[in-house]
């Protein structure tokens, strides 16, 4: 059975390895720290909930996801085949606390003390300041308007859009923020006084948080005068932010925001201002979802298109809660899985595969393309690049079956053979073309037949020279396709334009007509392959690292732990999924079902 390590990460020492499971749900402002050191899956969720807006909550599947680390793993109710007892189970609810203290943005920056300047929040401290000039801007604004003098009118004239200038630094920081980034304290203070990168002001040789300082202004100004509050420490002085002795301009602000903003967007300058944050925003966890739910899909579509005897269908939501391991770590932090062993099973394994792929219906596809190349005109015999090409592929992935310790058990082979109205002059009892037999449409019939059993003796010839006894591979007749004759007729109009077809300088002719006739011209040539394991299957498991992002995520199930392997050679479909041939106009065929 799976389980999870995450290991290599700085800090980690301290925490975790005694836990107690799930408690009630802890006090909202227990340092999420805490929580993560407890094991408490309850309070962690409960946190999340709590602190994740509405758009990231409409994520699709966020609740599916957050759900499994509630769990501590996936539903046993829904998948009683799965049980993880012991030690895993408890690795699963510690890695399930890990992943859910990540997404809350819970760990500080490595190597450093808590009390380091290093470690101040910029853009918690930010938001705070802006936070609470908001909340006492109107009433301290009220109040110095009652100041008449010049100098006074001047002194406090800041305060007109101090609410206004909060907004745009707050909407800067939201951008921040999204791109999981951190301020620096050089970006920090060109939104803020110097003073107060560490969150707070003095008063009285203390320091308070700013909503503290912020009612000793308005408290002051409400009494006519900004005695009592510590000197040279005014709210603002001509139209600054001036606390302290240090300002920042507020007719620059805007100016400043825009060079952060644009700091964000320039590799070179991006250091200068910012430092990475493993705090998640909206955009980062949008993009560990979109990554998840393309794993959901891929698997969903393979439990769907293959179902057992009586199964039902497989939704996203289901198959995240079924899921063996599901989380994620920072893209420095190592998630690994020990070696697997898989042991052998009676029930086989079913590929379906077909040279060429898919075409899915475009006409115009590489795979459409190589269906027609397939024989040459009044010809049975495969071109020589597309039969290298498909023994090539198949030896290939055979060989990988067999190094993974799989027996074949059975092969079946079909195809699929079509042709055009074209007259040919093929001659069935020679097996070539025949111009002394002349061209008729009835030559096209015996041609399809011969070019599909043409293609099931290519492949059987393949298979038997990788090692697969010949009594073992079947044809399956059932399934094969034989559309001759198909699309528009061909006239003696026809014949006199494209009589020069094949000419040099010809290309615009040819393309012409076989964009009319010759598209009705292909073939395909499909397998199924049966086989068991025979022998253990030693197999680790890696995170899968998210493009672009410093996040990587793990998501497995149970009855995936081995899986074919994957080839990557053109020109082969190798995996469930029936071949669509395009639709023809005016034909009776329908695109058939492997």
């Amino acid at each position: 059975m799976k389980h999870s390590i995450i290991k290599d990460f700085k800090g980690w020492n301290r925490l975790i390895e005694s836990t107690q499971y799930m408690r009630e749900a802890a006090d909202p402002n227990t340092p999420i720290e805490t929580l993560l050191q407890q094991t408490d899956l309850e309070g962690l969720y409960q946190r999340i909930l709590t602190s994740d807006d509405a758009n990231t909550k409409a994520l699709p599947n966020y609740a599916a996801i957050i759900e499994w680390w509630h769990q501590g793993g996936p539903d046993l109710n829904l998948w009683k085949t799965i049980f993880k007892a012991g030690g895993e189970a408890k690795r699963d609810k510690q890695n399930s606390a890990k992943s859910m203290y990540y997404w809350l943005g819970g760990f500080a920056k490595q190597g450093t003390a808590a009390t380091s300047a290093s470690q101040y929040n910029y853009v918690k401290n930010v938001e705070d300041f802006c936070t609470a000039i908001k909340q006492f801007a109107p009433s301290i604004s009220a109040s110095v308007a009652k100041f008449t003098k010049p100098a006074e009118q001047k002194r406090y004239e800041g305060w007109k859009d101090a609410a206004q200038k909060a907004d745009a630094v707050l909407a800067l920081i939201a951008q921040v923020k999204a791109k999981g980034l951190n301020l620096s304290q050089q970006s920090a203070r060109l939104l803020i006084p110097a003073v107060a990168i560490d969150g707070s002001f003095t008063i009285s040789q203390q320091r308070v948080p700013f909503a503290t300082y912020f009612k000793e202004v308005d408290d002051a100004f409400k009494k006519g005068s900004d005695d009592g509050i510590t000197t040279n420490s005014y709210a603002f002085s001509s139209g600054n932010w001036q606390m302290g002795g240090n300002t920042t301009p507020l007719q620059t602000i805007q100016q400043n925001i825009q060079t952060l903003t644009s700091a964000m967007g320039d590799q070179t300058k991006l250091s200068q201002y910012f430092s990475a944050n493993n705090t998640l925003g909206f955009e980062e966890k949008k993009t560990i979802t979109d990554y998840i739910n393309q794993r959901v899909q891929k698997y969903v579509d393979r439990k769907n298109s293959n179902p057992k005897p009586g199964q039902a269908q497989v939704d996203a939501a289901t198959a995240i809660k079924t899921a063996t391991d599901l989380y994620i770590v920072p893209a420095g932090t190592s998630l690994t899985l020990p070696p697997e062993t898989i042991q052998p099973s009676p029930e086989p394994i079913v590929i379906t595969g077909s040279y060429p792929k898919n075409p899915n219906g475009d006409w115009e596809s590489d795979e459409m393309k190589k269906a027609k190349q397939l024989f040459g005109d009044d010809k049975i015999q495969m071109e020589a690049p597309a039969l290298q090409e498909m023994t090539t592929a198949i030896k290939t992935y055979l060989d990988q079956i067999k190094a993974d310790g799989a027996q074949i058990t059975g092969v079946k082979i079909s195809g699929i053979s079509s042709t055009s109205r074209v007259p040919s002059s093929y001659d069935p009892a020679t097996k070539t073309a025949n111009p002394a037999s002349g061209y008729t449409e009835a030559h096209n019939e015996p041609l399809a037949q011969d070019r599909l059993a043409s293609a099931k003796a290519a492949m059987r010839q393949i298979f038997t020279q990788n090692g697969v006894a010949d009594n073992l591979i079947t044809e399956d007749t059932a399934s094969d396709e034989v559309h001759a004759n198909v699309g528009d007729a061909w006239t003696d109009a026809d014949k006199t334009k494209f009589a020069n077809r094949k000419q040099p300088g010809q290309e615009a002719l040819m393309k012409e007509y076989e964009d009319k006739f010759g598209k009705y011209k292909y073939a395909f040539a499909r397998f199924e392959i049966k086989y068991t394991l025979t022998k253990p299957v030693q197999k680790t498991f890696q995170a899968d690292p998210i493009p672009n992002s410093k996040w990587k995520v793990f998501i497995s199930w149970r009855d995936e732990t081995w899986q074919p392997p994957k080839i990557d050679i053109p020109h082969i479909g190798i995996g469930p999924g029936p071949i669509k041939p395009p639709k023809t106009k005016g034909n009776p065929m329908q695109c058939p079902v492997f």
